[in-house]
């Protein structure tokens, strides 16, 4: 640049000199009314040139300096940003092998460096939520969305960080922002369907599921299997609530969905009988069991039939199932404990000797050993008691989740092991390993 104006100033001062040749008259320059200088006109001409060429120079001066300082300021700026680029691969790294204090350490520095560092401010509420430290975990999340406004992420990790310390109108808050910058973001959905889960809000799940159904595609039947599970809730909610109407609906709808979701069919029969048909909810027990082969709802019929003093009904159906079901242990060993439990020792004896004695059921030991105790028969008790001694437990019959093989003593339409419905079944074999089981006493 500096060779090019040198050589501009050349040629101008060799067109100035070629026109002083031919131009040696003066020009009155007037600098006020009445003043004025008579002035050669190669002089004037000189004259401005030379303010050009200054003023020309002055802004090759300015744009000069501009560009230095604004270079110096861009080398500042990425120095500091490979600064901070290096803090936080540290830190990520400290991150990776649980070395959380290291990592906390490495995005304060990061963050010392530039306080609106939001990928650090992030990960910090990431390890103070991993950490159990909810509270400052929020702090961070927070300062992550002042910074950036529409970040639904972090949105949804304060919505849980806030359910973690149990303010649930705030978490639903938090989730409900996320959703209002994006409709169709799955983790904020996914939280919302969380809290309404802790907050028993079954009616407003039903709802969110059929949105969550809606946008995602990767697993459809099992969110289908999830909304009927929400339906199911919100049915067993309004009896609970003694709102038998509403819950007679939620029902019917998952049974006409799915016909084998045996707790909706167990819940349809307890809203017959708190509208006092109890011949009605028994005859569709009844029905129930024949359409589902399910024995869950002969376990029903039996309390109510028992306690009406009519057991004959509930034989009469055992031994009809059985007629078809030949090989199910199951049914025979529930009918053999009916029989006991009606002491009819020896039509109980009978049964539970046709079970296979390659089959080992603690339960059926414990069973037999109690008839031949109730025949006054202490030796041949012993030594059926003892078999279930071998066995290490003696254990009643558990309902066994068929998803995840957790055990419980109770029945219940939602498995707490896995939060799955419609999955307690009976498992004979698999029963007595259980350790969840509680012993008989």
């Amino acid at each position: 640049m500096f060779k090019f104006v040198t050589f501009l100033f050349v040629i101008i001062l060799c067109g100035i000199f070629y026109l002083a040749l031919y131009n040696m008259s003066s020009v009155d320059v007037y600098i006020g009314k009445q003043t004025y200088y008579a002035m050669p006109k190669i002089a004037l001409i000189v004259i401005s040139s030379a303010f050009g060429f200054l003023f020309m120079m002055f802004i090759f001066f300015v744009n000069d300096t501009r560009r230095f300082i604004l270079t110096k300021r861009l080398q500042k700026q990425q120095k500091r940003e490979e600064l901070i680029e290096n803090h936080h691969s540290r830190a990520v790294s400290h991150l990776l092998a649980k070395r959380y204090k290291e990592a906390i350490e490495e995005f304060e520095n990061a963050l010392g460096l530039n306080p609106d560092h939001t990928t650090s401010l992030q990960f910090l509420g990431d390890i103070y939520y991993e950490t159990s430290d909810f509270s400052r975990a929020c702090d961070y999340y927070k300062k992550v969305i002042t910074i950036d406004g529409d970040n639904p992420e972090a949105m949804c990790k304060l919505s849980m960080a806030f359910k973690a310390l149990g303010r649930m109108d705030d978490a639903i808050v938090y989730a409900g922002k996320a959703l209002e910058i994006d409709s169709s973001n799955m983790d904020a959905l996914h939280a919302k369907r969380t809290l309404f889960e802790k907050l028993l809000r079954w009616e407003d799940l039903v709802t969110l599921q059929k949105t969550i159904l809606k946008l995602d595609s990767s697993d459809k039947e099992e969110e289908k299997k999830v909304l009927l599970g929400y339906k199911y809730e919100y049915g067993r909610q309004n009896l609970e609530n003694n709102n038998l109407e509403n819950a007679r609906r939620a029902f019917k709808t998952v049974i006409k969905l799915d016909n084998h979701f045996i707790p909706a069919h167990l819940g349809y029969a307890e809203v017959i009988l708190s509208e006092g048909g109890t011949e009605e909810a028994m005859n569709y027990l009844e029905e129930v069991h024949r359409q589902t082969k399910s024995i869950i709802p002969l376990i029903r019929l039996e309390d109510l039939l028992i306690n009406l003093g009519d057991p004959a009904r509930l034989l009469k159906i055992y031994r009809t199932s059985i007629s078809g079901e030949k090989d199910n242990d199951i049914l025979r060993f529930f009918l053999g404990k009916l029989y006991y439990r009606l002491e009819m020792l020896d039509d109980a004896m009978d049964t539970f000797n046709t079970f296979d004695i390659g089959v080992t059921y603690p339960e059926v030991y414990k069973l037999r050993g109690s008839i031949y105790l109730k025949h006054n028969q202490p030796d041949k008790a012993a030594e059926e008691f003892l078999k279930v001694i071998e066995m290490k437990k003696a254990l009643r019959i558990p309902y066994t989740c068929s998803h995840c093989k957790y055990v419980s003593p109770e029945w219940s339409g939602r498995c707490p092991g896995c939060n799955k419905w419609n999955t307690y079944s009976f498992d004979l074999l698999r029963s007595w390993e259980n350790k969840s089981v509680a012993l008989m006493p």
